[in-house]
């Protein structure tokens, strides 16, 4: 089975790159403007609803807030390593699972609420990226956004 678009870039960042995870903003920016058929609308609960309800994968995703980019992010972790609360898709199998206690135990739609009121300027004005630097500025993908990209989505 093909794995989805974002499970690509968190899976190369994360176990290529020696990253820890993505931010919203960047996962949902390289759906809008680098896959076939991307969102318009709703795209942060689209991703949210994708990730909840779809494949368990052999790592699991999940969500933290990350203070050096000062955003919120979605990473993976191995399956013997996650945490509760999680969330789970229709087979009961844990697909998202929170790496911190910032949500508070919130429910998805909550989650997602929360996201959109935070991301929502950024995204809807095309700005995906801190531009892989500490502290940095929400701008468009730069020139090493888009070569990650293309690289993870191979």
């Amino acid at each position: 089975m093909d794995k989805p678009y974002w499970y690509k870039l968190l899976d190369y960042w994360v176990f290529t790159e020696d990253g820890s995870g993505l931010s919203i903003p960047f996962l949902v920016g390289v759906r809008q403007q680098f896959m076939a058929g991307g969102i318009t609308s709703g795209p942060i609960s689209s991703l949210f609803d994708e990730i909840v309800n779809g494949t368990a994968f052999e790592h699991c995703a999940t969500i933290e807030f990350c203070r050096t980019i000062d955003a919120y992010r979605l990473g993976l972790v191995k399956r013997s390593e996650i945490i509760t609360p999680y969330f789970t898709n229709g087979s009961d199998e844990a697909t998202l699972a929170y790496k911190q206690t910032e949500f508070g135990g919130m429910d998805l739609t909550a989650m997602v609420n929360t996201l959109i009121t935070e991301y929502g300027e950024q995204i809807a004005s095309g700005r995906f990226s801190k531009g892989r630097s500490a502290f940095g500025i929400w701008e468009p993908f730069t020139q090493a956004d888009r070569l990650f990209i293309e690289n993870a989505l191979k």
